[in-house]
């Protein structure tokens, strides 16, 4: 009887080795999707783990971890405000990937041609000179006056309820107020 199972089991450890195996040489950054869910997916309101969203990101030698993380916040919300959804779809899922010029270069999303990943090594990451670029893009799109008051709020009106922060509900209830 110990015969058998032990052949059973060997079979099986030759099975799930190869496995293994595969998945780390995958990673997080294996490819220029993979990358981007590794970005995107650690920012999400019910999933938040900066840390894990700047795996893929390299970072500049001027900027702690801390400064990092917040770079990779500040893409995510300018995103988000842009109103640009990535589609994974149109991310490639290959490591060799090349774009048209030859290139291992692949942007995030069409109409935000300076984000994108480009490839380093066995890794797809967001090179040095794009994540020194979002504090750009980031002023851009919002207005310092209002993040310095958003900032000062406190927690309590930061919190979210069916995806809008109750501050902005507020604020819109008293644009109906006054405009009545």
């Amino acid at each position: 009887m110990i015969r058998p199972l032990a052949l059973i089991l060997w079979l099986l450890s030759l099975v799930a080795l190869p496995v293994g195996a595969a998945q780390a040489e995958t990673g997080p950054c294996h490819d220029p999707r993979a990358a981007a869910h590794q970005f995107l997916d650690n920012l999400q309101a019910d999933q938040y783990f900066p840390a894990e969203a700047t795996r893929c990101f390299e970072r500049p030698s001027d900027l702690t971890e801390a400064q990092l993380r917040r770079r990779v916040e500040q893409l995510k919300a300018v995103l988000d405000h842009r109103g640009l959804f990535v589609v994974m779809e149109d991310l490639a899922d290959d490591p060799d990937f090349r774009d048209a010029s030859g290139r291992a270069h692949a942007v995030l999303v069409g109409d935000l041609t300076d984000v994108y990943l480009r490839r380093q090594g066995k890794q797809w990451r967001f090179p040095a000179t794009v994540v020194r670029h979002i504090p750009r893009l980031y002023n851009d799109t919002f207005s310092g006056v209002v993040e310095q008051i958003v900032v000062g709020l406190p927690p309590s009106l930061r919190v979210q309820v069916l995806g809008v922060q109750v501050w902005q509900a507020l604020g819109v209830l008293v644009l109906l107020l006054v405009g009545l």
